[in-house]
């Protein structure tokens, strides 16, 4: 662990663009959750912000603008909620108002305009991407 935290210390920006899938960032925490060593929480802060320096980021990875100003769920389905499970963790172990005030504008997006009656919420006909509204159906 001492490796990933050191290497995100010192991580350039152009590595922001790796952080594919953000399901990690769940582990990360939980690691802190088990252990109570303040490194995994800061590391798990960090690989948030670390996303948020992606330049000409895409809508498959979450990465098109930075975490606190999304305001629709857009691109891979998987992913993104892996992102916002991801960042409601770091949220309940930081009570960071910035992050938990991205998740409720998403929230409502996702339940309002993305999501089925049976709780799904991206498509299979063509990736597993998030719709643009139900309505288009």
């Amino acid at each position: 662990m001492t490796f990933l935290y050191n290497f995100y210390q010192e991580a350039p920006a152009t590595l922001a663009r790796f952080a594919v899938c953000p399901s990690h960032y769940m582990g990360i925490i939980e690691l802190f959750r088990t252990t109570r060593n303040e490194k995994y929480l800061e590391l798990g802060k960090g690989l948030i912000e670390i996303r948020d320096l992606v330049v000409d980021g895409t809508d498959d990875n979450q990465d098109r603008i930075p975490f606190r100003q999304q305001d629709h769920a857009q691109g891979h389905a998987v992913r993104a909620n892996y992102l916002f499970a991801g960042v409601a963790d770091v949220y309940a172990e930081t009570g960071d108002a910035s992050l938990l005030a991205a998740l409720e504008t998403l929230w409502d997006n996702v339940i309002h305009q993305k999501m089925y009656i049976t709780g799904g919420a991206g498509r299979c006909t063509t990736g597993h991407r998030q719709m643009d509204h139900l309505s288009k159906m």
